[in-house]
């Protein structure tokens, strides 16, 4: 049975795509989580992170099994935020016991090289809902920018894009930035991605979304 943090402190970190959890000191150094921590103690330190603007977190005391692994917790974490939908990338757990996070067996206590393996999976698929879906008109495969721009702005989701297309191999790539319109209901937008079933060539016709996100940090001056 590991030593609980109410004792001695053992933490972990989360990390979300680029970002690792950095906020809290309850597990050690900045952004450790207890390992027994509460579910709000979770939900506070990810929604602390830029890309994350909501998330529900419940937590689920597991029973020991005897003689294979003893009792411990697992967290439900559910994004239901607008900043992350669709595909949503893992959530990983990271620096368990260790990179300043505290490792309560290392105190005496039981922690570090007596825990389970961590583990970190997906229950249940990531999905957009198919009515809030929606689809331009069919785009040439040479469309100049202004088609690409009107094709985007007619979707009443969208706003005001800034389209600049250059020839790329054998084809084009097309730069569209999106413009949010102050008080647009649809902030942030949807990802966007292309279909390609209507292209045909000799060799290997295909199309690729590539999503880039700019994000202003302020800095001290």
């Amino acid at each position: 049975t590991l030593t609980p943090s109410n004792v001695l402190s053992s933490g972990f970190r989360l990390r979300f795509n680029s970002e690792t959890t950095e906020r809290t000191t309850a597990g050690g150094a900045g952004g450790c989580l207890k390992w027994d921590g509460d579910a709000s103690d979770v939900k506070s330190e990810l929604e602390s992170l830029a890309l994350i603007d909501e998330v529900e977190v419940t937590r689920e005391d597991l029973p020991a099994i005897p003689g294979v692994v003893g009792s411990g917790v697992k967290y439900y974490v559910t994004f239901t935020g607008l900043n992350v939908r669709g595909n949503v990338s893992p959530l990983q757990m990271v620096d368990v016991g260790s990179n300043g996070c505290l490792d309560a067996h290392m105190l005496g206590g039981t922690f570090g090289e007596d825990i389970a393996p961590v583990s970190v999976e997906q229950v249940e698929i990531p999905y957009v809902p198919f009515y809030e879906i929606q689809t331009t008109v069919d785009i040439p495969y040479d469309a100049s920018s202004a088609d690409v721009k009107a094709a985007l702005e007619a979707l009443s989701q969208a706003c005001t894009v800034d389209v600049s297309r250059k020839i790329n191999r054998h084809g084009y790539s097309w730069d569209v930035t999106f413009v949010e319109s102050e008080g647009s209901p649809y902030s942030p937008l949807l990802a966007l991605s292309a279909n390609g079933e209507k292209l045909s060539a000799n060799v290997d016709p295909g199309v690729l979304v590539l999503d880039v996100q700019l994000v202003e940090v302020a800095t001290d001056t």
